[in-house]
């Protein structure tokens, strides 16, 4: 009876652990389940943005194809592409992507985006639409001309020289008005400005010249002054 004991209890034992071994295996598969579970989570949410993203692009590539000539529309849609970084994957830059893409170069890319920056101040400073910039030109020649922070006001001194006529917002009076404003702007070299300047060097190396090769160098430095007064 003592050995029957013994037996039995053996039996139950490696039962017990055999159960034991497999809680321990199923808490591990569920462990790994789990993990499996939260992996496929991560991987379904980012092809679900992947796949946002390129809707997102494929929206935008669509207005740039089809857009043409409407500079602000495409200025627009390639300043989303950029900030939103939506050209990301194939290209590792905006620049890149406009280059391959579009066919555009650095500059005429940037361009669009600030003539669609341009339009939208313009825009929000409540201008008429009859009075806003006509085409591209227009914009592009304020840009030109004009700093990002005085775009509105220059593109009202346009306005004010063509008495809010809308009809007489041509390509040449843009062009005329912020030309003669960046003219006033830009100090114009003066005879007598050159002099005193010139003056100045004299007074201020005359002493240190010991030698004749820094005589030179001074004499063709206050040379190269008066010549600037002649272009």
């Amino acid at each position: 009876m003592k050995k029957k004991s013994t037996k039995h209890a053996r039996t139950k034992a490696k039962v017990s652990n055999t159960d034991a071994g497999d809680q321990a295996t199923n808490e591990g598969n569920l462990s790994i389940e789990g993990e499996v579970g939260k992996l496929t989570a991560i991987v379904g949410s980012k092809v679900a943005t992947d796949g946002k993203l390129q809707e997102r692009l494929a929206t935008y590539e669509k207005i740039i194809g089809s857009a043409e000539k409407q500079f602000e529309a495409i200025g627009e849609a390639l300043n989303v592409i950029r900030e939103d970084e939506l050209y990301k994957g194939p290209f590792t830059s905006f620049e890149e992507y406009c280059r391959s893409k579009w066919d555009y170069a650095d500059k005429h890319a940037y361009r669009l985006i600030d003539s669609f920056k341009a339009m939208k101040i313009l825009r929000s400073a409540q201008i008429p639409e009859s009075l806003l910039p006509k085409n591209e030109y227009h914009v592009r020649t304020l840009l030109r001309l004009s700093d990002e922070g005085d775009w509105e006001k220059d593109w009202k001194k346009v306005l004010k020289a063509a008495k809010d006529d809308a009809s007489k917002i041509k390509g040449s009076l843009v062009e005329s008005t912020l030309s003669k404003d960046k003219e006033r702007e830009t100090p114009k070299k003066t005879k007598s400005g050159v002099l005193e300047k010139v003056l100045g060097w004299i007074k201020r190396d005359i002493d240190k010249l010991t030698d004749l090769d820094e005589a030179k160098k001074l004499i063709e430095k206050i040379q190269k002054e008066i010549e600037s007064l002649k272009k």
